[in-house]
């Protein structure tokens, strides 16, 4: 956790918005993002698995569209 706030405080710095996936029913971490996805409480051993799709689907979303925003699609 001080590794993920320490992360969100630096992007934050750096003039950058700050996006990130928690579990539901509030997290720590909820002050420090401007956007957060919550996804359902589960056994912690499938989160990498069942957390890793959405993140995966955003950045590539959000890859997609910086590179039509910088014309080069």
């Amino acid at each position: 956790m001080p590794r993920a706030k320490q992360t969100a405080e630096f992007g934050k710095l750096a003039l950058g918005h700050v996006y990130g996936v928690v579990s539901s029913g509030g997290s720590p971490l909820l002050p420090y993002l401007d956007e957060a996805f919550e996804l359902p409480v589960m056994d912690e051993r499938l989160v990498p698995i069942v957390y890793t799709v959405p993140l995966h689907m955003f950045a590539y979303h959000v890859s997609v569209a910086k590179f039509k925003k910088a014309g080069k699609w």
